[in-house]
């Protein structure tokens, strides 16, 4: 299973050879170095500011997007620690 990071990666790359472009040749429209781009292309993300994704990705027809994980809130498992926790009366 691919997490999202792997997953981007590869979406980034296959965006780029559809519209039949170079790695250097969308790294310069984003103001970037080819070997950021191959990095992430690659999932290499030590280096690599949310910005530099984010103009990636814009020319590419795409956005960041956050979605629920599906993990609890801090608020809803207070909640439920309460609710768990013996009454004193």
């Amino acid at each position: 299973m691919t997490s999202a990071l792997e997953h981007m990666g590869l979406q980034i790359k296959t965006l780029r050879k559809q519209k039949g472009w170079s790695q250097s040749q969308l790294a310069e429209m984003a103001g970037l170095d080819r070997t950021t781009l191959g990095m992430l292309e690659r999932n290499d993300y030590t280096d690599i500011g949310i910005r530099k994704v984010q103009r990636v990705l814009e020319l590419l027809g795409k956005k960041l997007t956050l979605v629920n994980a599906g993990l609890p809130t801090l608020d809803e498992l207070v909640a439920a620690q309460a609710e768990e926790s013996p009454r004193e009366g």
